[in-house]
């Protein structure tokens, strides 16, 4: 009884994708199967939670210490007042930046552009993993019906195979007629084979495309529209839209956030400090436990101003000045080369919209 119950439900878990689907079935389903979509949205959150990492970095920390220490001496010095063995403390401190010649401000800005890249880079995953879905989408529609016309073809090369051999039989045609067309079914056979094989290809590239099993099942529902397309614009709405421009920006304003960090390291810093503890010193561990000896407040106003680091923060600003410059660059180029591919994606639209015609 297990046996055909797991039977059953092996069925059923390989049928689950038979339903057939249309292409924005195909390309909804890719959104919630497809793993490198999966993975970019595991880490846009995990730029979402550095972003909360670099604003905490405004706020106080305050922490709390203690220990507990047993000080045993071997050899007493003369004149030396003995001590208790036994040390207890415990302190609260609380630490707070107040000046950080921006450098907080600039990091808090950067992780913020880090997660507008994550952002354009999962957008730009998602239109990659559509466009991939819907090319093998039309490559199994092409494939299935390739596959259909050599399957016509081959009926239709055996009935006359069927006619010739009847033909011949009364006389009517040479044996070198039934040869050719015999020959002519076998090479039917072999398209047709080929078909069938060029159509489990494309099945098996869809399903990957979308994020499937190779051993699910998919059926689609062929939808074929023809949508024309204004190329007028195609230029000015590529440099507005595609998301590799404004990577490009983006990238361009990590570098001028960086170079703002390195520059901050030449400016003081200021923080404040402040604490409260507890001590004592007892001859046993529990005395010194319930026992405070003293307890003291403390306030820390802390400024560090660097002077002389070798060059460090020099070299380090020189190389993000240069990067800037180096982002520069690639965001013109970033720009040229998508004018030349609007370009050329125009210029076959057109051919293709005048082939369509002729056609037509």
């Amino acid at each position: 009884m297990k046996n055909r119950l797991f039977a059953i439900l092996f069925i059923i878990a390989n049928s689950v994708w038979a339903e057939p689907y249309a292409l924005t079935d195909v390309l909804k389903l890719s959104l919630e199967k497809n793993r490198e979509i999966l993975i970019a949205e595991k880490g846009l959150e995990r730029i979402k939670a550095q972003v909360l990492e670099a604003y905490a970095s405004c706020y106080p920390n305050l922490s709390l210490k203690g220990y507990e220490s047993y000080l045993k001496k071997t050899k007493e010095t003369t004149g030396e007042p003995k001590l208790p063995p036994y040390t207890t403390s415990a302190s609260l401190f609380l630490s707070q930046p107040i000046y950080t010649g921006g450098k907080i401000a600039s990091a808090i800005r950067l992780a913020k552009v880090h997660l507008e890249i994550a952002g354009l880079s999962y957008q730009r995953l998602r239109q990659n993993v559509l466009y991939k879905v819907a090319e093998a989408y039309y490559v199994l529609i092409k494939a299935k019906r390739t596959r259909e016309v050599f399957f016509e073809e081959e009926e239709r090369a055996k009935t006359l195979l069927d006619m010739a051999k009847k033909r011949f039989s009364e006389g009517m045609v040479p044996e070198l007629e039934v040869k050719r067309v015999r020959l002519n079914l076998k090479d039917t056979k072999t398209k047709l084979k080929k078909a069938e094989g060029d159509l489990e290809i494309a099945t098996d590239s869809l399903k990957k495309a979308i994020g499937l099993l190779p051993d699910d099942k998919i059926e689609i529902v062929e939808e074929l529209e023809y949508k024309p397309i204004d190329t007028d614009d195609a230029v000015s709405d590529a440099l507005a839209h595609r998301l590799e421009i404004k990577e490009a920006e983006a990238e361009l304003s990590v570098r001028e956030l960086s170079a703002k960090i390195a520059r901050a390291e030449y400016y003081p810093q200021v923080n404040l400090g402040l604490s409260y503890g507890l001590s004592g010193n007892k001859e046993t561990f529990k005395e010194a436990i319930n026992y405070v000896e003293e307890d003291y407040y403390r306030f820390n106003l802390e400024l560090e101003l660097p002077i002389f680091d070798g060059g460090r923060r020099k070299a380090k600003l020189k190389a993000e000045r240069l990067s800037i410059d180096e982002k520069r660059l690639d965001l013109e180029k970033t720009k040229e080369v998508i004018a030349y591919e609007a370009r050329e994606a125009k210029s076959r639209l057109n051919e293709a919209e005048t082939d369509r015609k002729s056609v037509v």
